[in-house]
């Protein structure tokens, strides 16, 4: 997740989104 976060950081998402969008690719990640 901390890759995912990392990309989208410069893309000026807030924080809470950053970390909703890390939560949600951690999930899919381990399906």
């Amino acid at each position: 997740a901390d890759k995912v976060l990392a990309a989208y950081t410069p893309l000026g998402f807030t924080l809470k989104q950053r970390y909703d969008i890390g939560e949600w690719t951690t999930l899919k990640l381990q399906k």
